[in-house]
């Protein structure tokens, strides 16, 4: 008998992707699963949690390196998401000194995560594992390329990171292009910052199956109903969209808004089927994983698609 294929996805749950990945591979056939080091806050969650709550840094460190060592004992492909290894790039500052002990012990982890940031990759490599990664947003997103490049922006209404955090993705950027077999991006802007071999893949954190619209859910009369969900304000033009929102009520417009923020999931899902219209992003120049949940309920969606990028 033919041994499943074991794939391992890691080391975060961004936008339920990699979970939703896992269970649709679990349904070809393949010994699949999703892990993150910590729950989401909001969200649908992994199939398995590393770090626990009120651990130690140093028990959450045993825990990472332990979850390395599995990977390489029992995994055939590793699926790194949100551009991250085991080891993720260390931030690119140190916070300000001040003398104390807490302050120190933060400089001097943050020096052991850039001394061992990206090394498990050749670990992996030579251990024969196939190594993925997909890339989600922020993780390569860079703030030069896009003021460069694109008109419209998400620098329209926030102020550009330190070059170092660019500088940090690049570097990192290159690791992946090293060692990574196959290198996927969820939004079309990214292809513009990864390697040439990189592909595009749509978002596939919603299962149309479990995802079905709801028409007696949505208002069979009153005022049509908006909804606004940002995961994060700042990227998704959130106060670009309630002005104009606060312009068209003081033009006589009648509309109701509900703006979704800080809400189990569940309770997500139930608010969006009530929706008429919902509003998604309008700097990145394309849609996000909202917008999917959104139009499996057959509710329309208003995005910006950067024409260049379809």
């Amino acid at each position: 008998m033919t041994r499943r294929l074991r794939v391992l996805h890691a080391p975060t749950n961004t936008g339920g992707n990699p979970a939703a990945l896992a269970r649709a591979e679990r349904a070809l056939g393949l010994d699949s699963l999703a892990l993150a080091w910590r729950a989401p806050r909001l969200g649908p969650p992994p199939d398995r949690v590393i770090f626990r709550d009120g651990e130690t840094q140093l028990g959450h460190e045993l825990r990472r390196l332990r979850t390395l060592v599995d990977a390489l004992r029992c995994c055939d492909v590793v699926h790194f998401n949100f551009g991250e290894s085991f080891y993720p790039p260390a931030p690119p500052f140190d916070e300000p000194r001040d003398g104390t002990a807490r302050q120190l012990a933060r400089r001097l982890f943050r020096r052991y995560l850039r001394l061992l940031a990206l090394r498990d990759l050749p670990l992996l490599r030579r251990a024969g594992k196939g190594i993925v990664v997909t890339y989600q947003g922020s993780d390569a997103r860079q703030d030069d390329v896009c003021a460069e490049r694109f008109a419209i922006n998400h620098l329209l209404v926030n102020r550009p990171a330190p070059p170092e955090v660019d500088r940090t993705k690049r570097a990192a950027i290159a690791a992946f292009d090293r060692y990574a077999d196959r290198i996927f991006a969820l939004n079309p802007d990214l292809l513009h910052v990864l390697p040439a071999r990189a592909e595009f893949l749509p978002y596939a954190s919603v299962d149309p199956r479990a995802w079905r619209p709801e028409p007696t859910a949505q208002t069979a009369r009153g005022p049509l109903r908006l909804v606004h969900a940002p995961s994060r304000r700042h990227t998704k033009g959130t106060e670009l969209v309630l002005a104009a929102l606060r312009d068209a009520a003081a033009a006589g417009a009648a509309f109701e808004v509900d703006l979704v923020e800080g809400v189990p999931h569940a309770e997500v899902r139930a608010r969006f089927a009530r929706a008429d219209l919902a509003i998604d992003q309008l700097l990145l120049g394309w849609y996000g994983g909202v917008a999917v949940e959104l139009m499996a309920l057959a509710v329309p969606v208003v995005a910006f698609i950067r024409d260049g990028d379809l």
